[in-house]
């Protein structure tokens, strides 16, 4: 900035200034010759604060993220864990059984078959994953075996598709 006029200084006693006057005419006697920069140090104290809160914000939000993965990761592993066990007691139970177990498509043939069912029907697997189901069964019960595949299909058709 720059002043015009006439200054006035009061002395102390041993002859340093103490308090000094600048005495001017107009509002044109006062020039501003350079803008203050706006970055002072209140802006940057304002900054720091808010970056801080944010960092904290930024921080705590993190932990709770890698809190909900890690819960979520062991109840994932607690899940598989348990299909695991449970695919296991069915396989067991599956290959164990003394009794023909199987499984078979809408069409009637046979998807899978236990040692038993091999053993019992007389074939090995793979042809009998070729076979229907209903031409094995017993003369006696073959016309049952096809009623029953065709409620099977119809119960199929009416459940809805995922």
């Amino acid at each position: 900035m720059r002043l015009t006029g006439v200054c006035s200084i009061q002395g102390g006693q041993d002859s340093s200034a103490t308090a000094f006057w600048i005495h001017l005419r107009r509002p044109d006697d006062v020039a501003v010759l350079e803008q203050p920069p706006w970055w002072t140090a209140r802006h940057t104290a304002a900054t720091a604060v808010v970056a801080a809160v944010v960092l904290v914000a930024v921080a705590g939000w993190v932990v709770m993220l890698r809190r909900r993965v890690r819960a979520q990761t062991e109840a994932i592993r607690r899940e598989v864990e348990r299909q695991t066990a449970s695919e296991a007691r069915y396989r067991e139970l599956f290959e164990n059984a003394k009794d023909i177990v199987y499984s078979h498509d809408l069409g009637g043939y046979f998807i899978s078959i236990n040692p038993a069912g091999e053993r019992i029907l007389g074939y090995a697997k793979e042809e009998i994953i070729k076979l229907k189901l209903h031409p094995v069964a017993a003369p006696e019960h073959q016309e049952e075996a096809h009623q029953l595949m065709q409620r099977h299909v119809a119960l199929a058709a009416e459940r809805p598709s995922n």
